[in-house]
């Protein structure tokens, strides 16, 4: 991973609001062009994505709310790498990104979960993890 400068990211999500399912991008793996940072300026390799990914579903699989609320309102029920390009909504995903589906219990907290997913208040999801990162110098 390194830190570059931040300039926009775009948040993927998807709803059934029947089955209250929402797909969500977690990462996806750095642009050629070197455009594809997170919302904290890191940026990962398609291996690094694909391992965290496959790490997360083997050890994990734990709902919490801003890294800091243990919850059973939601669960994830997919988690997954993409194996082409695709489209979710109106956002293209490209080959090895990461996605993720939650489904929202119809619970007091769950709705109030639901709601804000549903008004763009609840837009992502985010990797709880430790890793290294490495300072790039520029030319």
């Amino acid at each position: 991973m390194t830190t570059e400068i931040f300039k926009t990211t775009t948040i993927a999500k998807s709803l059934n609001e029947d089955k209250r399912l929402a797909t969500f991008l977690v990462l996806e793996p750095q642009n050629e062009d070197g455009t594809t940072n997170d919302l904290h300026g890191d940026w990962y390799d398609a291996d690094t994505v694909e391992d965290a990914c496959y790490d997360f579903n083997k050890h994990c699989m734990k709902a919490n709310l801003f890294h800091m609320i243990d919850t059973d309102a939601f669960e994830f029920v997919e988690s997954y790498i993409t194996k082409c390009e695709m489209q979710l909504g109106e956002t293209t995903i490209k080959k090895g990104s990461w996605l993720a589906t939650i489904h929202v219990d119809d619970t007091d907290v769950g709705d109030l979960i639901w709601d804000s997913i549903k008004k763009g208040e609840f837009n992502g999801l985010s990797v709880q993890c430790e890793g290294l990162v490495t300072e790039l110098k520029g030319d």
